[in-house]
């Protein structure tokens, strides 16, 4: 049954990433990196993040999977209002996608669970996304230095 929602879950994380617009930026690294179903930041924090609170949120765990962090951290640097954060982020703990690491006072840290299917289908993913832009760039990036 676990193993089920996990999968539903994660369909639904791919239908977010998927369905993002264009960039939202004129940046032409943003145009050459990804393909245009998805938005990427231009930031150097992360290479994909989504329009909705739980990709941006994931994108920051992801990218910096060596530390745990408290939901107000999570939220400043994912770009996500605190409130917005306290809306969906007990489910991705519940689903086991983001896991409870400690406690320092009153403040939770937690981290992203890479033991967790879903977890790992989505760096799959990410992977794969990091993969493919990389790809795309260089191959353009060669024929921008053949043209000139």
């Amino acid at each position: 049954m676990q193993e089920q929602e996990e999968k539903s879950m994660f369909i639904e994380l791919l239908g977010d990433i998927m369905e993002r617009p264009e960039p939202s930026c004129n940046c032409p690294v943003a145009r050459v990196l990804v393909p245009p179903t998805i938005r990427i930041s231009c930031g150097t924090r992360s290479m994909m993040s989504g329009d909705t609170p739980t990709i941006r949120v994931l994108d920051f765990l992801l990218t910096f999977s060596d530390f745990d962090y408290s939901l107000t951290v999570i939220a400043k640097n994912s770009g996500v209002a605190w409130s917005t954060i306290h809306t969906f982020f007990p489910e991705l703990v519940r689903q086991g996608v983001v896991k409870e690491t400690r406690q320092i006072g009153r403040a939770k840290l937690y981290k992203l669970n890479h033991e967790n299917l879903i977890s790992q289908n989505f760096v799959q993913i990410y992977n794969q996304l990091l993969k493919q832009s990389i790809a795309e760039a260089t191959v353009k990036e060669v024929v921008r230095i053949q043209q000139k």
